[in-house]
């Protein structure tokens, strides 16, 4: 298989690269990582090739991204919430206009294209890709646009078939510091500190999968032969941030956290996925516990700082 991951150097990208079948011949895209390049070499991965490119310039990736694909993984993408209500042009250009210049200048026939659950936004409760959905956060927004601009690349034919994944989130190793799995490991397992400050009340949800089993789900997709459909993407063990603070700091021997509430978040999300099809479709269900995957993230940090 000839595949294309875009935004490879980011948190899930580097993960994956690490499970790629070595058989696979793999054009891996980064654009602004000073570390991206010492990272394959250091990980020996012969199979991956990484290309500097300007996904927001259609010259440049033309230029650079000139072969046809046997499938593309898109994971170029704004990450940062603060970003997208602050410059919502921008989170535009990094969520829309890499989609639209990738596929415009290369010839690909499977896309999986990485989603977000945050479409769902003013939803309660379960949810699932046959409701309705109408966000109004900026990344949300961007996100769902691109859903439609996949299926109507897919009309066109400039692609022959898509996955989409709704994708609800993951934690681990390579992930931002300022994520909150991190903080909680920082926090509880590395200051032995008893307090942990969150934005808001607490109450809404969170619903992330160890990124080894999120890997091994897309993994699965790419494998599969089930196509043209929209999925959720989650562990479907959803918890409230508050439940997730307190489990995590019992894990590290903190069972008399307190927690102190302050500000609020740029998206609170008061739904969850009850989608199977993740299970049903592609036969993947991730099986890493909370417990197990905070101590594998706590081990990558003890490692990474020594």
């Amino acid at each position: 298989m000839r595949l294309l991951i875009t935004g490879a150097s980011g948190f899930i990208g580097r993960n994956l690269l690490l499970k790629i079948p070595k058989k696979w011949n793999v054009v891996a895209t980064y654009n602004k990582s000073k570390t991206f390049t010492q990272f394959i070499t250091e990980k020996a991965l012969h199979n991956v090739q990484a290309v500097k490119v300007n996904l927001n310039n259609l010259s440049d990736t033309r230029k650079k991204l000139r072969n046809d694909f046997d499938c593309m993984i898109h994971l170029a993408a704004n990450t940062d919430l603060t970003l997208c209500t602050e410059n919502p042009q921008k989170d535009l250009q990094l969520n829309v206009m890499t989609l639209l210049n990738t596929i415009k200048a290369t010839r690909t026939k499977e896309l999986l294209f990485m989603s977000s659950g945050a479409v769902y936004e003013d939803h309660k409760g379960a949810v699932s890709p046959n409701f309705s959905v109408s966000p109004s956060l900026p990344y949300a927004v961007s996100k769902l646009a691109c859903e439609n601009y996949v299926s109507f690349f897919k009309k066109k034919g400039s692609i022959t078939n898509y996955v989409i994944l709704r994708f609800f989130g993951a934690y681990g190793p390579n992930e931002l510091p300022r994520k909150i799995f991190t903080r909680l490991v920082k926090t509880f397992h590395f200051r032995n500190s008893q307090e942990f400050v969150l934005a808001g009340d607490g109450n809404n949800f969170i619903d992330a999968m160890y990124v080894e089993d999120a890997v091994e789900g897309i993994l699965s997709v790419v494998k599969s032969n089930v196509r043209n459909v929209t999925v959720d993407f989650s562990s479907r063990n959803p918890l409230t941030i508050e439940e997730l603070v307190r489990k995590v700091a019992k894990i590290f021997g903190q069972e008399n956290a307190k927690l102190i509430y302050r500000g609020w978040p740029i998206e609170y999300d008061t739904f969850y996925s009850n989608d199977e099809r993740m299970e049903t479709l592609y036969g993947f269900s991730p099986s890493t516990t909370l417990e197990v995957g905070i101590w594998k993230l706590a081990k990558w940090l003890e490692k990474k700082s020594a």
